[in-house]
Order: structure tokens, then sequence, then C-alpha cells
């Protein structure tokens, strides 16, 4: 039993891994964005 719940766990831990990882590239890709953005309204 203690070897399947670690597992489950390690299951669980990867999956909200890989989540924080693509919300984290899509702040970042928002930001980059932005900041686009600003360079072109700076640049006019």
């Amino acid at each position: 039993m203690k070897e399947e719940e670690l597992l489950l766990e390690n299951e669980r831990l990867r999956v909200e891994n890989d989540f924080l990882k693509k919300f984290n590239a899509l702040i970042q890709a928002e930001e980059d964005k932005l900041k686009g953005k600003k360079i072109k309204l700076l640049k006019n």
C-alpha cells in the first residue's frame, strides 16, 4: 500500500509540475508581448 501511495503522489507532483511550467511559460509569453508593445510605443 505504501508503494502505491508514493507512486500516486509522484504522479500528482509530476502533473502539478507540468502545469506550473506551462503556466509560467504563458505568463512569460504575455510579459514578452507587453514589453514588445512598450518598445514599439517608445519608438513612435
